[in-house]
């Protein structure tokens, strides 16, 4: 007996792949549609939060957009948080008070930065002038160490984020 088209179909969705953090990059620019405005919106130069639930399409879209960006010619940090902040270790220990451990998230990410570009610089060794790309690369590594999140923490009772 032939299957049935909704059958069919189901088996389909049932073979996607739901984490786009698993699926090769260039699979996920491949297969990118933009749906009304959205891709003119992430790629305006106004700072943006880019937030939804899990399969949204928030990983999909922004390796879309940095492998566009790219493809123009800007140097792109893609930075995945769930690779630097993680569920264990000191992002979570609560007996390190909240200012330090976000601290240590931001000097993570800005290290994640500084790695980027220094990839980017090295790899066009041969059009750019390490000379002057190379001390300003410094700077900014020495800078990161100087990195300090300062300010008060309020935290809410009955609330589970903080």
């Amino acid at each position: 007996m032939p299957e049935s088209a909704n059958t069919i179909l189901n088996r389909a969705f049932m073979m996607l792949t739901r984490r786009s953090e698993r699926v090769d990059r260039n699979r996920l620019v491949d297969t990118f549609v933009n749906i009304g405005p959205l891709f003119t919106l992430v790629s305006s130069l106004d700072h943006q939060v880019v937030f939804g639930r899990r399969g949204t399409g928030k990983t999909h879209v922004l390796n879309y957009l940095s492998d566009s960006r790219a493809t123009e010619g800007d140097v792109v940090a893609y930075i995945d948080l769930s690779n630097i902040g993680s569920s264990g270790g000191i992002y979570s220990d609560h007996n390190i008070p909240l200012i330090e451990r976000a601290t240590r998230l931001l000097v993570d990410v800005l290290l994640a930065v500084h790695d980027t570009l220094l990839d980017y610089f090295v790899c066009n060794a041969e059009e750019l002038d390490l000379s002057q790309t190379g001390p300003l690369l410094d700077r900014f590594a020495d800078s990161i160490t100087q990195v300090r999140v300062v300010g008060e923490v309020e935290t809410k009772q009955g609330d589970n984020r903080r």
